[in-house]
């Protein structure tokens, strides 16, 4: 398994499907791994993935969700608190982890 910073992990083939490369799959069922260990229910969170930014790394974002009718800034609330993990595009290796504020 191996992706070149050139080649996509992830394309969207039509409206309703998404193609991921194997690379890619891996490394989003590792920061889901390592998020479930937060013991935050996943329901409560909205996933990003962010493809391109960095040339050695996909980003995966799990934002918390807000209870309807609140406003505020950042992704920590009562429904959970976010983070964001940093995964290698060539292994699928987790190599960063940040909470939300």
């Amino acid at each position: 398994m191996n992706a070149t910073s050139g080649q996509s992990l992830f394309e969207l083939l039509h409206q309703h499907t998404l193609e991921m490369s194997p690379i890619m799959t891996v490394g989003l069922s590792n920061a889901l791994e390592r998020f479930r260990t937060t013991q935050q229910p996943l329901e409560n969170f909205t996933v990003m993935v962010k493809d391109g930014e960095d040339n050695q790394a996909v980003t995966v974002a799990f934002v918390a969700k807000r209870v309807p009718g609140t406003k505020g800034l950042g992704s920590a609330n009562s429904m959970g608190r976010g983070v964001t993990y940093r995964f290698r595009r060539d292994t699928g290796e987790v190599i960063g982890e940040s909470l939300h504020r």
